[in-house]
């Protein structure tokens, strides 16, 4: 079976997109510690509530995604898959320095 050349070039891309995407999951595992649906964001609160549990984001929060490493809040939807780190502050509310935004595709697989 013939195939155009431009068929077989968005394929490639769409592979490399996939495992460019898997790349940064499992590459960005060992980053963080926690995975979850984000349920809601209110940035003038500095508040996220991730799988059911409300977390506060540190002055200095950084969003990564799968195509670029540094983007504002604003990048993140709620049913968003994410990764992330949690440290406890001195008053015991957990903070979130670093988010990452996964692939759709793990939405059916947060850890």
């Amino acid at each position: 079976m013939h195939r155009p050349k431009g068929t077989w070039t968005l394929l490639l891309c769409l592979f490399l997109e996939i495992a460019r995407g898997q790349a940064l999951a499992n590459e960005s595992s060992a980053s963080f510690g926690r995975t979850g649906i984000l349920d809601r964001i209110d940035v003038n609160s500095r508040q996220v509530v991730i799988n059911d549990l409300l977390y506060y984001l540190t002055d200095r929060v950084v969003v990564h995604t799968v195509n670029q490493q540094y983007v504002t809040l604003a990048h993140l939807r709620v049913g968003d898959v994410v990764g992330f780190r949690v440290i406890e502050a001195d008053d015991s509310r957990k903070l979130v320095p670093e988010i990452w935004v996964l692939p759709a595709s793990d939405k059916a697989n947060p850890h």
